[in-house]
């Protein structure tokens, strides 16, 4: 285990994720858990309520993931995946609610005009739509990248870099 987050909202509900592997060696997997705080307090929290969000990626290695929730119950993960030839990355979500259906499906949020990710964070906003912003690696250089997704959705824009003035 390891690359562990962790958030809470205001109904005492607890979120985490973080990245398994059965081995070292081993490609990781990102587990998400969500429980409430009070069951912990008590008891053991049940691990069979766990759920792994990189699904259908068992050949790659899963990393990093960055958690954010809101007081609303809903929690959003990004985290890196090594899919590119030459070990290259790609940034992948998923949206989550305890109000409804508990995963959506993963999303890529980059896109193949990079050769790796790097340096990417997170937040979510009440109503639910998340932010993520990451380094690109882009012929010509690192670019920033910024995607808003939600359950339903993902736009993904390329910020601009090359300001009159800036270096």
């Amino acid at each position: 285990y390891s690359n562990l987050s962790l958030c809470m909202d205001d109904f005492g509900r607890a979120f985490s994720a973080w990245r398994y592997a059965s081995e070292p060696a081993m490609p990781g997997e990102i587990h998400f858990l969500s429980f409430h705080v009070s069951d912990a307090a008590s008891d053991m929290v049940p691990t069979d309520d766990a759920v792994r969000l990189d699904v259908g990626l068992d050949a790659t290695d899963s990393s990093r993931p960055i958690l954010r929730c809101n007081n609303s119950g809903d929690a959003s993960v990004i985290w890196q995946e090594q899919t590119r030839p030459g070990g290259g990355r790609d940034l992948f979500s998923a949206a989550l609610s305890v109000q409804d259906q508990p995963v959506s499906q993963i999303r890529k949020l980059s896109d193949d005009g990079g050769s790796d990710v790097s340096d990417f964070d997170l937040d979510l906003h009440q109503s639910g739509e998340s932010w993520a912003a990451w380094q690109a690696a882009r012929p010509g250089g690192w670019k920033i990248d910024v995607a808003t997704f939600d359950k339903d959705r993902v736009q993904v824009l390329q910020l601009p870099t090359a300001l009159p003035g800036v270096p």
